[in-house]
């Protein structure tokens, strides 16, 4: 059976990106997937520690060419100790900013140049849009 057709004056559906493409823009920033899907930027193109760490929905909730802050789930800095005296600091947690003083965080972590300025940009987008 197939479905009635749209009217001409109805509007257009809208068309969401795949989660796989908004994984994609946020690696063709240099950021790169490890297991489960989720997302590491530690400012030398790979993943080691200290990283950021970014994990996204597995929904389609961003629209083409809408707001990519819909799919963001969390956002975190790592200095792989947790458990070890060291550990990490969460900046985003479903889609909002958490930590609004995050540029003192810049300094305290050992964040690398291309590290800081990846985070600085994010952090950015989410606080001024």
């Amino acid at each position: 059976m197939s479905s009635p057709a749209r009217g001409a004056n109805a509007p257009p559906r809208p068309q969401y990106m795949l989660p796989t493409d908004v994984s994609l823009a946020f690696r063709d920033r240099g950021w790169r997937p490890r297991a489960g899907g989720e997302l590491y930027f530690d400012g030398l193109g790979g993943t080691n520690h200290p990283h950021l760490h970014l994990r996204l929905s597995s929904q389609s909730l961003v629209r083409v060419n809408g707001d990519i802050r819909m799919a963001v789930k969390m956002l975190a800095w790592s200095d792989g100790g947790q458990g070890r005296g060291g550990g990490g600091i969460t900046f985003i947690a479903d889609g909002e900013v958490i930590r609004q003083q995050w540029q003192n965080h810049i300094q305290n972590a050992r964040m690398n140049a291309s590290m800081a300025e990846e985070f600085a940009y994010i952090m950015d987008y989410f606080t001024a849009g």
